[in-house]
């Protein structure tokens, strides 16, 4: 069985404990982030869950966890292994070269800015390894290198170009319009796309703002209202990361379906339900 082990220890300032906030929010984060590196491959697996196979509280706080997945089909081997190289290898880029990797989106951002965060002031080392004896180990001097890289990229203008591990093109996403706010300090909505499973921010150049924050109601957003987004797509391992539009329409709303509508009372040929059920099933029906 693949597993992944997290260890937590302490700083060493002559106190050997950890804080319960800081152990468990680390691990609670550090899920999110497998759960970031595994998205891409999600779609070949299925779905899945994290389930705990050992837990030592004693300082050092260890934790040993494997993937289930929903399906017969899940190689949790196969994804396991896959989620542990990809956030190991990535996660030193971007503590030694400033890399944000190409499969953490903004809230992943965020969620990697509290763990170096705690790295830096309640946690002195996080070390995660596999069955196999590879490790890779965070220290405090990561945790600076780290926020400064986060910090870089989150006070980038979101309207330039492509950054790394980022591709840009011409397109539209659809989604449910479920927020208005602000994006990287500029005007933006928020919609979530099935297609994706996630939410996506879209910017809203200044003078679109003006007339798209006059032409809509908030009442959009508590309705959720089906939009189409046109504009510059920016992508992140393939997957859309923000969307610099262009064009928010909205979609016509689904015409609820009556049971009127689509009855037909001579769709059993005059048979009853029960006689009709028995000759399908027996294959009488187009004799």
């Amino acid at each position: 069985m693949e597993t992944i082990v997290i260890t937590i220890r302490p700083r060493d300032n002559g106190d050997d404990r950890l804080t319960l906030t800081d152990s468990f929010l680390q691990i609670l984060n550090l899920q999110k982030l497998f759960d970031e590196a595994g998205r891409s491959l999600v779609e070949q697996v299925g779905g899945y869950e994290w389930r705990l196979i050992r837990a030592e509280t004693n300082s050092p706080f260890t934790v040993e966890i494997t993937a289930v997945g929903q399906l017969s089909t899940f190689d949790a081997p196969f994804f396991v292994k896959s989620v542990f190289e990809r956030f190991s290898h990535d996660l030193g880029r971007l503590s030694t070269e400033g890399s944000v990797p190409s499969w953490m989106d903004d809230d992943g951002v965020r969620v990697a800015r509290d763990v170096f965060q705690r790295l830096r002031t309640g946690v002195g080392e996080i070390e995660i390894g596999n069955g196999n004896g590879h490790r890779t180990t965070l220290v405090h001097e990561d945790a600076e290198s780290g926020l400064r890289a986060l910090e870089a990229y989150e006070t980038s203008p979101p309207e330039v170009s492509a950054g790394v591990g980022e591709e840009v093109a011409q397109g539209e996403i659809e989604g449910a319009f479920v927020m208005a706010g602000v994006y990287r300090r500029k005007p933006a909505i928020c919609i979530y796309s099935r297609q994706y499973r996630r939410r996506i921010w879209c910017i809203l150049p200044a003078d679109f703002s003006e007339r798209y924050g006059e032409q809509h109601k908030l009442s959009e957003v508590w309705q959720q209202r089906a939009v189409a987004v046109e504009g510059r797509v920016v992508f992140r391992g393939g997957i859309p990361s923000r969307v610099v539009a262009e064009d928010v329409r909205l979609l016509p709303a689904p015409r609820p379906i009556l049971l009127e509508d689509v009855r037909d009372p001579d769709f059993t040929g005059g048979l009853d339900a029960v006689e009709y059920i028995y000759r399908f099933r027996e294959g009488e029906l187009a004799r």
